[in-house]
């Protein structure tokens, strides 16, 4: 296997190594307010994935985690579907979002996808960011 070209990132004042290939991916799932990524790759077993959690023990950031992995696959799954000349919606691809589980530090949600399609998860991440700054800025 070939190791993936990495860069150093700080997030919340830790240095932390990321794959270059997704180092925005990285950055804008960390801008928002409550979740933080864990550990992440390209393309781990075939399937790009990042896994996050909570950026502090608190049941805000808990729910921020919740639904930022959920309308993160809503954009990514909007960005996916085309209608076809008979007018049917057809998805090109999908994503999943695997089962929260828990470890040591506590939940933590995890998203994969097909490295091909890595510019429409960046698309949708950036997209799902700006809506919970902008939803947070109103709250």
């Amino acid at each position: 296997m070939t190791a993936h070209k990495t860069v150093m990132l700080e997030v919340d004042g830790e240095t932390v190594e990321v794959d270059k290939a997704i180092v925005l991916l990285i950055q804008a799932i960390n801008t928002v307010q409550g979740v933080r990524t864990q550990y992440s790759c390209r393309d781990g077993g075939g399937l790009g994935y990042v896994a996050f959690g909570r950026a502090e023990d608190t049941a805000r950031s808990l729910f921020q985690c919740v639904r930022f992995q959920s309308r993160m696959l809503d954009n990514m799954n909007t960005e996916l579907i085309v209608t076809n000349s008979q007018g049917e919606d057809i998805a090109l691809a999908s994503f999943r979002a695997e089962a929260v589980r828990i470890v040591d530090d506590g939940p933590q949600f995890c998203i994969r996808w097909n490295p091909t399609f890595y510019p429409l998860v960046l698309k949708a991440a950036l997209k799902t960011a700006e809506q919970l700054a902008a939803r947070d800025k109103v709250s």
